[in-house]
């Protein structure tokens, strides 16, 4: 799998959620600065190696 490809398909929150690309691949930061939890949802989508 090529990390360094992935994206965001879909995200569901009421804050952010990002992903960073790093050398070895990625980051993902979910942030939920309101005061209280919530549900968050993500989908990656990542691209086969060629």
């Amino acid at each position: 799998m090529d990390l360094s490809k992935a994206w965001i398909v879909k995200r569901k929150g009421r804050d952010v959620i990002a992903l960073e690309h790093t050398p070895d691949g990625f980051d993902l930061y979910v942030c939920d600065s309101p005061n209280g939890s919530d549900d968050y949802s993500v989908t990656l989508a990542i691209p086969r190696r060629k």
